[in-house]
């Protein structure tokens, strides 16, 4: 998020900014699964992690500004630094989950969930249309 120093920048240094600190975060996040063997499930990580990335940047142009993520990032570095696992998986869950619930709160347009009140749209599918034959 924007403090209210960095949006007095001119608009090519925020870029710049963002641009850095994303892909700051893309190996943050990817340094922590390095250790793992599979390329299949680093594939597979990979996929979800950009996924979950652009739902959460979809999202935060609708959601309130709110404080930043650094600490939940400090702890869950501790936690992996300290090869606690298990503890790391549980943040790093709770992180994923926090912008699985702002995208439902803020922006449900984007994932075909529909607002209280409003009705509901039929899924997207291409399969053909049956025929009667």
């Amino acid at each position: 998020m924007a403090s209210p120093a960095s949006r007095s920048l001119p608009r090519a240094e925020r870029i710049a900014r963002f641009k850095e600190w994303a892909a700051l975060h893309r190996d943050f996040h990817a340094a922590l699964v390095s250790a793992c063997e599979s390329r299949w499930t680093l594939h597979m990580r990979g996929l979800l992690y950009d996924h979950m990335e652009r739902y959460r940047l979809l999202s935060q142009r609708h959601r309130p500004q709110g404080p930043g993520r650094l600490s939940e990032h400090e702890a869950i570095k501790d936690a992996a630094l300290a090869r606690r696992g298990a503890e790391a998986a549980e943040l790093l869950r709770q992180q994923m989950q926090w912008t699985v619930d702002n995208v439902r709160r803020y922006a449900p347009q984007f994932i075909g969930e529909v607002s209280p009140g409003a009705s509901p749209r039929p899924p997207k599918t291409n399969a053909p249309a049956p025929t009667t034959e």
